[in-house]
């Protein structure tokens, strides 16, 4: 129930909640299950801010580079 609920709150899987309250609670005991949450939220934000942005950067570069590739040849 309490994971249904806080994954509504937060906009998190309810599975994560779990396993994200099971893993820091195992590290850090009761601080750990206080701050879990928070710290799991700021890592998904990162990630998904930095590492996917990265990844589709780099995607969009390739793609433009062969776009431009492919337009030089066609002009020959």
């Amino acid at each position: 129930l309490v994971p249904k609920i806080m994954g509504k709150i937060t906009g998190l899987n309810p599975a994560i909640i779990l396993l994200s309250l099971s893993i820091w609670g195992s590290l850090m005991g009761m601080l750990g299950m206080i701050i879990a949450l928070p710290l799991t939220t700021l890592m998904l934000s990162y990630y998904q801010r930095f590492i996917i942005n990265k990844e589709k950067i780099k995607y969009d570069e390739v793609e433009t580079t062969d776009n431009q590739e492919t337009s030089h040849n066609e002009q020959k």
